[in-house]
């Protein structure tokens, strides 16, 4: 009987031994609703992992709100991997690393307070002047004027003076009659004395400066650098 009983017990133990050694494990819930499932926890009862019944895993969290949740630092090293890389999918969501250069498009142009950064050079078309939105059909890169110099005072003064009319400018300036039968200048019935000589011609002066306005263009200065 003795023997008996060491057997099974021994085969009980070779059953859970084998078990928790097994190459597949399987758990089945109760439901599939995220108040099932099960964790995986340290010896101190901490939870390290969560599977919850509507498929969620949870790393370093008890409740996924995605199919993976980590709560945590994450390294993907697949050989791809470097400094200053991008993680970046395909189109079938299958990820890799990328140089972050790769994304930029060439001839992509930016401005920056310092250098250029790598992958860049200097766009010097555009070294001392004002960037203009292309229009229709219009010349890309074109330029018109002369670039400005180093912290250049962009001043534009309007004034107004010294106004003149034309001297040619002979004419008369009518007066109703007082009492004859005439009503304008330049009926003959009407009394010369009430006219104004035609070979009056006259200019009208307007001395000073009438009118003035100035403005400085505010800009910062900053680098263009091009995409290669």
């Amino acid at each position: 009987m003795v023997n008996s009983c060491l057997l099974i017990g021994l085969f009980a133990i070779f059953i859970l031994v084998s078990a928790v050694h097994a190459t597949e494990m399987e758990a089945i819930l109760e439901d599939s609703s995220p108040a099932t499932g099960f964790s995986v926890k340290d010896g101190e009862g901490n939870t390290l992992a969560r599977f919850r019944g509507d498929g969620n895993v949870g790393i370093g969290t008890i409740k996924p709100d995605a199919k993976l949740d980590i709560n945590g630092d994450i390294k993907i090293a697949d050989g791809t991997q470097g400094a200053g890389k991008v993680l970046t999918s395909n189109e079938n969501g299958l990820a890799t690393w990328q140089n972050a250069q790769s994304m930029i498009p060439s001839g992509m142009i930016a401005f920056f307070a310092g250098s250029c950064p790598s992958g860049f050079s200097e766009y010097t078309q555009a070294q001392g002047r004002v960037v203009v939105v292309l229009p229709n059909e219009g010349t890309i890169a074109g330029t018109v004027g002369t670039s400005m110099t180093d912290l250049q005072d962009v001043m534009h003064t309007y004034s107004l003076s010294n106004v003149t009319t034309d001297t040619a400018g002979s004419h008369q300036h009518g007066r109703e009659s007082l009492g004859g039968g005439c009503q304008w200048f330049g009926d003959d019935n009407c009394d010369n004395s009430y006219r104004n000589s035609p070979d009056g011609s006259h200019s009208h002066n307007v001395s000073g400066n009438i009118g003035s306005s100035s403005h400085i263009m505010p800009y910062i200065q900053l680098r263009a650098c091009i995409a290669l």
